[in-house]
């Protein structure tokens, strides 16, 4: 990963196991893909640097990786602004701001698929914050405010000791046992 912050030109970066320290994606890369062989074995780890463990100003694919203990002062503390977030494992990240796993920057539509988020803190979207989570797995820690906060939307997700605050009117979600929470827009799966 060391490769980026040289400026090194590539459409596929392969990672191979280990643990690596937090990566920032320099803007002007175009459509990069940073792929790992297994996630449970690609690791960037929060605790080699300091701050979030990616920080996407290009629109990068995050793929088969796991994001452990990255942390931000604002949002995102696993990866910000990354355009996908596919197969990942985003575990005891966190955030001042919103999206303690990950958080969009607006700039670029983020989306998150198949990903397991456990354990992540932040003032309002435990896990995520604007994005698209699509079959996502949310376990929160006990006690935790919403995983998902009201700028992002689910499709197909479990959330596991945590709830949703969907404030936006665009939302599916595929479980026949939603329920409404106190008459907010709160959603306990």
């Amino acid at each position: 990963l060391d490769m980026l912050a040289e400026g090194a030109e590539a459409d596929i970066v392969e990672v191979a196991p280990g643990r690596y320290a937090p990566v920032t994606v320099p803007a002007g890369l175009g459509n990069l893909v940073i792929a790992g062989t297994d996630a449970s074995s690609c690791v960037i780890d929060g605790t080699l640097g300091s701050g979030r463990c990616v920080d996407a100003q290009s629109a990068v694919i995050l793929s088969n990786l796991t994001f452990r203990a990255g942390s931000a002062d604002g949002d995102g503390g696993g990866v910000k602004g990354a355009r996908l977030v596919i197969n990942c494992i985003i575990d005891g990240c966190s955030a001042t701001g919103a999206g303690g796993g990950v958080a969009g920057n607006g700039a670029n539509s983020s989306e998150v698929m198949l990903s397991l988020f456990k354990d992540c803190t932040a003032a309002r979207g435990t896990a995520v914050s604007g994005v698209t989570a699509l079959n996502c797995t949310f376990v929160s820690p006990a006690g935790s405010t919403a995983a998902v906060d009201g700028e992002s939307s689910l499709r197909g997700c479990l959330l596991v000791n945590g709830s949703a605050n969907l404030s936006r009117e665009t939302y599916v979600l595929d479980n026949p046992e939603e329920e409404v929470v106190g008459g907010r827009n709160e959603y306990v799966l």
